[in-house]
């Protein structure tokens, strides 16, 4: 997919989310929510020297960060890797930050044309198959 179009369904399905850029590891600019290409292209030598900064913290054992997260005082910066596509994403204060990691995680898949990651979800047992004990002793003899 097309990295504008994918830009432009995260804005549309995350709220928090208030601007975003898509980046290669080499800091080549791929797709962006901003008109202005300069600002877009300072944010991504500042996400690449995040990303950097975070890895080296790190530690060499841990390899390159996969995840960032900047808290400020009246915004976040979200940074996610997969491959060799980054996106950084700058959102309202106190993001949900699980779940904006995700859809940034879904839109790097979308640009690099893999297939978004499902949402796993518990399948409980019925209870009307297997019910739960209610603690009698079901007619069995002391």
């Amino acid at each position: 997919m097309d990295a504008g179009q994918a830009l432009a369904e995260l804005t549309e399905i995350s709220s928090q989310i208030e601007l975003a850029v898509v980046f290669d590891s080499r800091g080549e600019l791929i797709g962006s929510t901003l008109a202005e290409r300069d600002v877009a292209e300072a944010l991504v030598r500042g996400g690449s020297e995040l990303f950097a900064t975070a890895s080296k913290a790190g530690g060499e054992e841990h390899g390159e960060a996969a995840q960032v997260e900047l808290a400020l005082s009246e915004a976040s910066i979200l940074l996610v890797r997969e491959g060799d596509l980054r996106i950084l994403a700058v959102t309202q204060p106190d993001p949900v930050v699980g779940l904006v990691f995700f859809d940034l995680g879904t839109c790097l898949r979308k640009v690099a044309g893999a297939e978004p990651k499902k949402r796993r979800l518990r399948v409980l047992r019925s209870e009307a198959k297997n019910p739960p004990p209610t603690g009698e002793d079901n007619g069995a003899a002391a």
